[in-house]
């Protein structure tokens, strides 16, 4: 194995954003296309340098006529963790544990008959699945609250958020009552542009500090929430976040109390020398890739050709059951042979099976007769399965390692599957042995995708990457082993420590054919920071991916099971689902509230206003007899921990509580209990 980009998910940060997560769906029978009616949706999403929790709520109306068990759906992006499921039914709050049960993902319908296309459609390739208890009473509602994290894409700059509203598969032309969308941006670089697209939103913009809301009324969910927010380039670096727990608050494991995330982009500018590179592209042109297939791979080779460096060497080769190959040898790019190549290019056309195995021998050699201070970089677009040649995907990568083996020499091989048929586990097996990156792309995704990308690889700023914490107390750090950095790419690294104190990170790599490294000093916090609440399950969530690569690549059942175990103990203990192995489960405890908003309790009401709120919050309460003492108020979040306990006097029947100390809550949902003489309430408030 290679120590570069073995790390799979780094893709989804140099590559487009997917459009896979939005609203929930409520499923009575997945066969016949019955729903529960949307009545309203409420998005909330915080942002802090790329990193997003989002929480995102609905309320559902059973008109179905009839008492019916439900399942809920949410089509989760598959980059994001859900960290918390709340439910309200029959005037009671609900709340999901997480369970080590891989979930359960059939839906429910008429035994026989297919599920609705549009149902799969609108749920993506990796949807979180849960099913209370209780069914749903005729005419009644159900409420949903989903909170989920994600590290959000980013290239040269521009970073997109993408929440699906569109709902109008699973609910064509209705109504929704209400609509609320709210985006909260925090960022220590620069913030120069931040908009949503298509929607009449309130966007305000300061230079650390953006937000867009929106509000709709009385109208149809068939828009979907597109951000995009663009930063300085001049401000390139690191960004730490860090907070430390006490241990009565999360204790999962011996590696220390302290949580610390760096925002990694190393400086470099568009006039640094870029490294040279030996440039292999590999272009499958058997009978499968006829049609648009064959026209997109040969527009993005033609692409690649023309944004060459001059000091690049280069060679194309073409396969079916036969290898074909632009030049007998790696060559010099220059105006001459790239004419030459994009001739070449215009000639493939597509027949015959697929020598998989002929491709990558041909290409590989090719870089014995190079100069080895430049990068071997091989790029292949293959839509189908080896059919010709080797075809055993154990056998072609052990062949594979032996042709380096022999040739001493290194290679990146990025390996780009387009359609349905593709052989996923060959394509992503070769690029994580060797220095690259698999991913797999509709049939007219590959223009878009590869231009992108080629831009991206073409400028690396550090390859090998190496990290050193000076003193040594940062351990457990993901992704693992880092991934290579490039020009307008970042890195969210993180890490966990013991001792708070100052340290130094120290970057090193390769870039420009010398040896390099770049120094920051960074803080660690001693005391915890409510606002960086989120960092614990950053950190598990990428441990996480971390070791669901290593289950992919699990020599034996024993080391699968024994790998499994590590993710359900991290998935359980700090509250993030990783629904491969993980899930959501509803165990029948209940958090009792008598209304959608409040508990209307037999000594005494209680309203919050304004609720949703901005800084200024106070409880209205209504007592049904004069009373002198004491009101407390404990503050959970959306993960049942504390986050504030206050006391205030109480003097009659009519009394308002002031609460300013909760202008410091971060936006989300909470949970206020509130005791008066002996008497308990529990309130809902959003904090916005």
């Amino acid at each position: 194995m290679k120590h570069f980009f073995t790390y799979i998910y780094i893709l989804q940060c140099l590559l487009l954003w997917q459009p896979l997560s939005g609203n929930g769906v409520v499923i009575i029978n997945g066969t016949q296309g019955i729903y529960l009616q949307m009545q309203s949706s409420d998005v909330r999403v915080l942002v802090k340098n790329q990193i997003s929790v989002v929480t995102t709520t609905q309320v559902f109306l059973n008109t179905t006529g009839g008492k019916a068990p439900m399942r809920y759906a949410f089509p989760l992006h598959a980059n994001a963790n859900a960290i918390d499921l709340r439910w309200y039914i029959n005037g009671k709050w609900h709340a999901a544990v997480i369970s080590k049960s891989t979930q359960n993902d059939t839906i429910p319908g008429e035994p026989g008959e297919q599920i609705e296309q549009s149902l799969l459609a609108y749920m993506g390739d990796s949807p979180l699945f849960f099913s209370p208890l209780d069914s749903i009473e005729p005419d009644s509602t159900v409420t949903f609250v989903l909170k989920y994290v994600e590290l959000l894409p980013y290239s040269f700059g521009i970073v997109n958020f993408f929440y699906p509203n569109d709902y109008s598969l699973i609910q064509d032309h209705q109504l929704v009552d209400q609509q609320h969308f709210s985006f909260e941006l925090e960022s220590e670089r620069t913030i120069e542009n931040a908009e949503i697209s298509g929607l009449n939103a309130n966007v305000q913009l300061a230079a650390h500090d953006a937000s867009i809301t929106l509000d709709l009324y009385e109208e149809a969910a068939d828009d979907n929430y597109i951000v995009q927010y663009q930063l300085s380039s001049t401000e390139l670096g690191v960004y730490s976040m860090s907070t430390f727990l006490p241990d009565s608050l999360l204790y999962c494991d011996e590696l220390g109390n302290g949580y610390v995330s760096l925002i990694i982009e190393p400086e470099s500018n568009a006039t640094t020398e870029v490294i040279e590179k030996n440039f292999s592209l590999i272009i499958d042109r058997s009978g499968s890739m006829t049609g648009v297939k064959v026209e997109e791979a040969k527009r993005a080779a033609t692409f690649i050709v023309e944004h060459l460096n001059f000091g690049d060497q280069f060679n194309i080769i073409d396969f079916s059951n036969t290898v074909k190959s632009l030049f007998p040898e790696m060559t010099p790019y220059t105006l001459s042979h790239k004419d030459e190549a994009l001739a070449y290019i215009d000639e493939i056309y597509a027949s015959g099976t697929t020598n998989i195995s002929g491709a990558l021998t041909t290409s590989i050699q090719q870089f014995l007769a190079v100069d080895t201070n430049k990068a071997n970089i091989i790029i292949f677009f293959t839509d189908g399965m080896a059919t010709a040649g080797i075809t055993g995907t154990p056998d072609i990568l052990e062949m594979v390692e032996e042709i380096v083996q022999v040739l001493e020499t290194e290679i990146f091989l990025f390996t780009f599957g387009i359609g349905s048929d593709v052989d996923k586990k060959l394509l992503t097996l070769l690029a994580l042995e060797n220095g690259g990156l698999a991913d797999f792309l509709e049939n007219d995704e590959l223009e878009e995708k590869i231009t992108e990308f080629f831009l991206t690889i073409n400028n690396p700023v550090l390859l090998n990457t190496q990290f050193d914490f000076s003193p040594d107390i940062v351990s457990a750090v993901y992704p693992d082993p880092l991934p290579n950095l490039y020009k307008g790419q970042q890195l969210i690294l993180s890490g966990r420590y013991s001792e708070p104190t100052d340290v130094t990170l120290t970057l090193s790599g390769k870039a420009f054919n010398l040896s390099v490294a770049y120094t920051f000093q960074i803080p660690l916090a001693d005391s915890n920071d409510i606002e960086k609440s989120f960092l614990p399950k950053i950190w598990a969530k990428q441990a996480i991916d971390k070791y669901t690569i290593d289950f992919n690549l699990a020599e034996s059942q024993y080391q699968a099971d024994s790998i499994q175990a590590i993710i359900d103990s991290l998935s359980i203990c700090f509250g993030v689902i990783s629904t491969r192995f993980t899930s959501f489960e509803d165990d029948g405890d209940v958090t009792a509230v008598e209304s959608d908003n409040a508990l209307i309790s037999e000594r005494f009401d209680v309203v919050a206003i304004p609720n949703p709120f901005q800084r200024d919050i106070a409880f209205h309460i209504t007592l049904a007899s004069e009373l002198t003492g004491t009101a407390t108020i404990l503050v959970l979040d959306n993960t049942g921990r504390k986050v504030a306990l206050l006391e205030k006097p109480v003097n009659g029947s009519s009394i308002v509580l002031n609460c300013d100390e909760l202008a410091t809550l971060v936006p989300g949902v909470y949970y206020c209990i509130i005791t008066i003489g002996g008497n308990v309430v529990i309130h809902m408030i959003v904090k916005i």
